[in-house]
């Protein structure tokens, strides 16, 4: 696992830095809902630096989603450009893919 060791290291230091500069005045489950969000959000902009992924982003082939799974609750957060934050999923004005028409399409 030395690729998970690594990609941990790289973006778990980022995700340090932006929490202690930004978020040090939280802790407990509010932190950790900070810092799960700040992760998503940086791996989506890790996904944009890629050539193929920007190419088709802006050719308007590919959109990107930002979403968090709370377990406890079972509620997925979707990150909304307009507001700056993770609402409820079922809030968001864009349609949602039906994954099981893609996974097993008659």
């Amino acid at each position: 696992m030395p690729l998970v060791y690594d990609w941990l290291k790289v973006y778990g230091e980022s995700i340090r830095r932006i929490i202690g500069e930004n978020y040090s005045e939280y802790s407990g489950e509010e932190l950790l809902s900070i810092a799960t969000q700040t992760n998503v959000l940086n791996q989506i902009a890790n996904l944009e630096t890629y050539p193929v992924v920007r190419s088709r982003l802006h050719a308007g082939k590919l959109h990107l989603h930002a979403w968090v799974y709370e377990i406890e609750t079972g509620r997925i957060l979707a990150y909304d450009v307009k507001q700056n934050q993770f609402v409820p999923l079922e809030q968001e004005p864009f349609p949602v893919p039906d994954l099981l028409a893609i996974i097993n399409p008659s």
